[in-house]
């Protein structure tokens, strides 16, 4: 049995920042009998740090008795209320998590913090939507470079937002919600838009394209080329993407793409995890 001061001091080897140190406290566990940490890990598993989480999912797994990373990630879209953007946010960092087991969420989300504060240091308080979206756009666009990835638009990494961030390339979709988790940091009510075979994003009444560097986008012209002559329409009403719809579509384009690769195995757990996803709201 474990006390409180010993829990503590196991669960701090485990946050370490150093890789190889926390590698050799994993691996020096493993080396033990299942049963005298058992309790522990899974009590660790279900820690809210990411670091201590992945570890101790680590050594369940290497013990043979952990849950499986498809049993954890159908929990998270079930336990997901896929009311806000920054619930769809949770389920991009749970898919990768998914998809590369050792996922150290804090360094990819720090990025987005990073890049809402430099948008913030260029803009003013009072700055109407058009100059909001030319800060996300100097800083993402412009500085950092995102755009969509036309050289190889059907490669999966395209739907996952950790590659996305570390190529600045992916899908109009995931392009578009760097742009919308930068926004909604600083408070701004950016959202996502799905028009019809393409995703942009929007902000009051003004669109802009992430893929092709954050352009702005002419709403009219946008209607006219869908056939929509009602002037009391408008983008935002007709196309707006909520965070659930959009969840569907990252796992839809990964579906296509893995479909196109042959990738049986990874097509069945994607089907999987969409169909939990489609139960999530029934």
């Amino acid at each position: 049995m474990f006390d409180q001061i010993q829990k503590r001091a196991l669960e701090s080897l485990l946050a370490e920042d150093d890789p190889k140190t926390k590698q050799l406290v994993v691996d020096q566990l493993c080396a033990n009998p299942a049963e005298k940490y058992q309790s522990v890990m899974q009590e660790f598993s279900r820690s809210a740090n990411d670091r201590v989480r992945e570890c101790a999912l680590e050594i369940l797994s290497r013990w043979g008795c952990g849950t499986s990373r498809m049993e954890l990630f159908l929990r998270a879209i079930r336990q997901n209320p896929w009311e806000s953007w920054e619930d769809l946010e949770r389920f991009s960092w749970d898919l990768c998590e998914f998809e590369r087991g050792r996922f150290d969420k804090k360094t990819y989300s720090t990025c987005l913090d990073e890049w809402a504060a430099r948008v913030q240091r260029i803009v003013p308080a009072d700055a109407n939507a058009t100059r909001r979206i030319l800060a996300l756009r100097q800083v993402l666009g412009q500085e950092e470079g995102f755009r969509g990835n036309v050289d190889d638009y059907y490669h999966p990494d395209n739907s996952y937002l950790d590659t996305v961030i570390d190529d600045r390339r992916g899908l109009p979709l995931t392009v578009t919600l760097v742009y919308v988790f930068v926004g909604r940091r600083l408070g701004w009510d950016v959202c996502g838009i799905g028009v019809p075979s393409h995703y942009i994003g929007g902000l009051d009444r003004v669109l802009f394209d992430p893929f092709h560097g954050g352009v702005l986008i002419d709403e009219a012209q946008t209607l006219a080329h869908f056939k929509i002559h009602n002037p009391e329409c408008d983008c935002l009403h007709l196309f707006k993407s909520t965070p659930y719809e959009t969840a569907k579509r990252i796992m839809a384009n990964l579906l296509k793409a893995y479909a196109l690769v042959e990738d049986e195995e990874r097509c069945k757990r994607i089907n999987q995890a969409l169909e939990e996803l489609l139960a999530a709201r029934k």
